[in-house]
């Protein structure tokens, strides 16, 4: 019976005792900046929707018009000098509305200042952003009407 290689293995072998270890930090702290970027982004959708549609739609119009028909930004109706003022003015209200709850409810969850500002920083630098590119578009394209308008 030594013979048989069956009786064999089993003579020989030894068990082998195997160690998982599984590092959930890693996935964890992924998850956290998923979470994190998720809700900077959501917070400044809220609150500037309507600029960012504006931009776009600019965006669009300014990459995709003929230069030969001269036709103006401001002749096109999500442009209009009334239309800018009613977005900028939403954005505004938006402001008002949201932020002040937000952050209240982060001061409450989030007692450590850090992580309070780690979320702070980026809404305010989105809407920091926002709000630079529409006066530096206005500033592009509605600078020459005004001054158009003011020689004439």
């Amino acid at each position: 019976s030594k013979d048989n290689p069956i009786w064999t293995v089993i003579a020989e072998a030894k068990p082998r005792v195997k160690n998982n270890q599984i590092d959930y930090k890693k996935d964890m702290d992924n998850l956290l900046k998923q979470t994190k970027s998720a809700f900077i982004n959501d917070v400044s959708n809220v609150i500037l929707k309507d600029a960012q549609s504006l931009l776009t739609k600019c965006s669009a119009f300014l990459n995709t018009r003929d230069p030969i028909a001269n036709k103006k930004l401001s002749d096109t109706p999500f442009a209009s000098p009334e239309k800018i003022n009613s977005v900028l003015k939403c954005s505004q209200e938006n402001m008002e509305q949201y932020l002040p709850s937000i952050f209240s409810k982060l001061c409450t969850y989030m007692p450590d200042p850090k992580d309070y500002h780690e979320l702070y920083k980026p809404i305010k630098a989105n809407i920091v952003d926002t709000f630079t590119r529409v006066n530096s578009l206005l500033e592009r394209e509605f600078s020459l009407e005004l001054d158009q308008n003011t020689l004439c």
